[in-house]
């Protein structure tokens, strides 16, 4: 198993979990504005 892992933020953490057959650019355009608050 590969598991590839990205940090952003400063604050309580907040784990995203894409599906199958997804990846982390599902998550682009919400990022900014969940690590304005969140260690994401």
């Amino acid at each position: 198993m590969t598991l590839h892992v990205e940090t952003l933020g400063a604050g309580p953490p907040l784990v995203l979990l894409h599906g199958w057959a997804m990846h982390s650019g599902l998550w682009s355009g919400l990022l900014p504005a969940l690590a304005a608050k969140h260690r994401v």
